[in-house]
């Protein structure tokens, strides 16, 4: 092989090397990504609910650990919310207390008794000391936060009514709260809604807890979500998911109207959200 063919060879290798290169640079890949769904609608109607569809089309950085829906009545306003992920807000994965802590860890379990996914967090308070409390362990930024109003939900399960969610500076003295569950041992979907103080001294998270310290009790923590906005509506199930369809209920809605409802998932690089559809109750 002459000399001057072998170069026109190598020559064309290296061309063709340096556009594999610049290819794989610029390709977009999906180990950064949310995931990306779409929004298939209504599959079933009544007064006051409604069964809605979604699809998860790719599931970008990896399984998802939280699929669902937002919705809102009406035919118009923004439908995105402003979800600022916690870390294990089901206490589905690792430990049992990643990323939350407690007054006292011998006093907390998982158990497959769950609202959304496959556990929840169970307290057990024997009564007297302190009062009992679950608390992310993130802490949240008070000049970043600052002025701004925040919404966490989550559903709580207690057989004494002074269970409750909020939100606390962490070693400080600010603090709010809900109301309290009704202490029926049943699941409910408490909400918490609050501005951050511009004077706070010391970060903040958000807690369940309870502040009866003479009696004994459980109370049971599962699907924590927290959002920026005065409310949110949302229906939601945790775990981890693949691509492909799934289907969750609306309750609780009224009759003969018209609501907005958008698929929405989280994996570890973010929300993503699917399409705006509308569907209306029955009379």
């Amino acid at each position: 092989m002459s000399k001057n063919k072998l170069a026109r060879i190598i020559g064309v290798c290296a061309i063709g090397i340096a556009i594999i290169v610049v290819v794989a640079v610029l390709r977009p890949t999906q180990t950064h990504k949310p995931p990306m769904l779409v929004t298939t609608g209504c599959i079933d109607r009544a007064t006051n609910s409604l069964k809605v569809q979604g699809n998860v089309t790719n599931i970008g950085a990896g399984l998802l650990s939280r699929r669902g829906f937002v919705y809102m009545a009406g035919t118009e306003g923004d439908l995105e919310l402003n979800i600022i992920p916690l870390i294990n807000p089901s206490f589905e994965v690792g430990a049992l207390l990643d990323g939350w802590t407690c007054r006292n860890s011998t006093q907390v379990s998982r158990v497959s008794d769950a609202k959304v996914g496959n556990y929840s967090l169970k307290y057990q308070y024997p009564g007297g000391g302190d009062y009992p409390f679950v608390a992310a362990q993130t802490l949240f930024s008070r000049t970043k936060w600052a002025g701004k109003t925040m919404t966490v939900g989550a559903w709580v399960k207690s057989t004494d009514a002074s269970t409750r969610l909020g939100f606390m500076e962490w070693g400080g003295a600010w603090w709010t709260n809900s109301t309290g569950t009704s202490g029926d041992g049943e699941w409910h979907w408490l909400t918490c809604t609050a501005t951050i103080p511009n004077d706070l001294a010391a970060d903040w998270t958000v807690e369940v807890f309870n502040y009866n310290t003479t009696a004994s009790y459980e109370f049971r923590v599962d699907g924590v979500m927290l959002v920026e906005g005065p409310q949110f509506l949302a229906v939601f199930d945790d775990g981890e998911f693949s691509e492909g369809s799934y289907s969750l209920v609306i309750d609780n809605l009224e009759p003969d109207t018209w609501y907005r409802i958008r698929a929405f998932g989280e994996n570890e690089a973010g929300i993503g959200f699917g399409s705006v559809a509308s569907c209306q109750t029955l009379e």
